[in-house]
């Protein structure tokens, strides 16, 4: 519902947790806004901002541009004088320490959660988005080439699959193939390695093909149908249908239509293994804390938190999330870089167990107890394989941790000081 206030009156109202009235009234001092106290706004609009906001993390939303009455609209050149803004139903906005691809995924999970089609238009020179409740699905780019708001909705349905076609049998080399792909571009420590490939396996399950499950059913389509329909042309909503594909299981349109244009530019299937490899390292350099940390880490936690929180963002990113795509990641570091040769998701012996750190720095003993040498340091809240336990002075219970993980060598450690997971 759109209601209308009076800025003089009702600025300091609170719309949504973190938003009050003012945030949306123009910062303008000319007579096309001083001499009109009136302000439309959607309730919800403010709602959708808060929403953005927690998918972002918590991080604060700017709005740089609420409402706007006509007047003001077409003082600063807009050339839309049916604009959303001018009905209280827009906002352009900028997140803290999130990029604007990253906004606008926001933003699609904001709106599907609150089952408005609404709008999203990535402004890539100005690094803004605009984000609206309209009631019909409207997804744009300016690209600041002069041609304005570019629409890249091309909303069409799913054609229906011609014959059923099995899945694609998948390479179950996937993991050695994409730790050799990684390695080879001597960037990465083994660690950060490790935390992305246990993003990718959480993901897609290093598959390249994965449509995400849910589609899968919604459109009554096997992987390797949606696959080839893209391949051939037939199905041609492949960058906006929201569905996410592939090892990253992109989803954002932006990323999907890059994808999609470096597979035909290559001419590969959308589904090529090496393709996505390539595609996800060019990504990969516009994420530069993402690159940084899995540059210089030596944990698989931090590395895996870092993918998990700037890169794939999903909508839960809580602590079992993050413990789960870290064992993952430590599965990987500890087949292709440690002493282990267990597969990911089934790492530890017999009877072994992993615990979080909870009180860093940590002492690691030659033996069970404070009467034993310090021989080491665990200096991350990461997660570690206990592989035997034993009574000794100094804790109610010591724990011997497998050797390689986040750098630490084999020993003892205080189970006081960790939490078994």
């Amino acid at each position: 519902m759109v209601r209308t206030y009076s800025k003089a009156r009702d600025g300091d109202t609170q719309l949504a947790p973190n938003f009050r009235l003012v945030e949306f009234i123009a910062d303008c001092m000319h007579p096309c806004c001083t001499s009109n106290d009136e302000i439309l706004l959607d309730d919800r609009l403010p709602r959708l901002l808060q929403r953005i906001r927690e998918v972002c993390g918590g991080r604060p939303v700017s709005v740089t541009s609420g409402y706007r009455n006509a007047a003001h609209n077409t003082r600063i050149g807009s050339t839309a004088p049916n604009s959303m803004h001018t009905r209280g139903m827009a906002a352009d906005i900028t997140v803290s320490g999130v990029t604007p691809f990253d906004v606008c995924r926001a933003a699609e999970t904001a709106l599907a959660e609150a089952k408005i089609p609404g709008g999203i238009c990535l402004y890539t020179q100005q690094s803004f988005v605009h984000v609206d409740v309209r009631d019909t699905r409207w997804r744009g780019q300016n690209d600041g080439d002069g041609r304005g708001e570019r629409n890249v909705s091309g909303w069409t349905p799913m054609p229906a699959p011609e014959a059923a076609t099995p899945s694609a049998p998948q390479d179950a080399d996937n993991d050695k193939i994409i730790w050799d792909f990684l390695t080879a571009k001597n960037t990465f420590t083994p660690q950060g390695i490790a935390g992305l490939m246990g993003n990718l396996y959480a993901e897609s399950g290093l598959i390249p093909m994965k449509l995400e499950n849910k589609y899968v059913e919604e459109f009554g389509i096997t992987d390797a149908q949606y696959t080839a329909a893209v391949d051939s042309g037939a199905y041609k909503d492949f960058a906006n249908d929201s569905a996410g594909y592939g090892l990253a299981q992109w989803t954002f349109w932006a990323r999907k239509e890059a994808l999609l244009t470096y597979a035909r530019a290559t001419n590969r299937s959308i589904g090529d293994l090496q393709m996505q490899l390539e595609f996800l390292w060019i990504e990969l350099q516009s994420y530069g804390k993402v690159m940084n940390t899995l540059r210089n880490t030596t944990s698989v936690l931090i590395a895996s938190n870092i993918v998990l929180t700037e890169f794939e963002r999903p909508a839960d990113m809580g602590s079992n999330v993050q413990a789960r795509r870290a064992e993952y990641g430590q599965g990987y570091f500890d087949r292709f870089a440690g002493q282990s040769g267990a597969p990911p998701a089934a790492t530890q012996q017999s009877g072994s167990y992993n615990v979080r750190v909870t009180g860093a720095p940590l002492n690691i003993r030659t033996g069970p107890g404070t009467d034993h040498p310090i021989s080491g340091q665990i200096m991350d809240n990461g997660i570690y394989t206990i592989i035997q336990e034993s009574d000794g002075p100094g804790a109610s219970k010591w724990g011997k941790i497998r050797a390689g993980q986040n750098g630490a060598q084999s020993g003892w450690i205080s189970l006081d000081h960790a939490q078994r997971i």
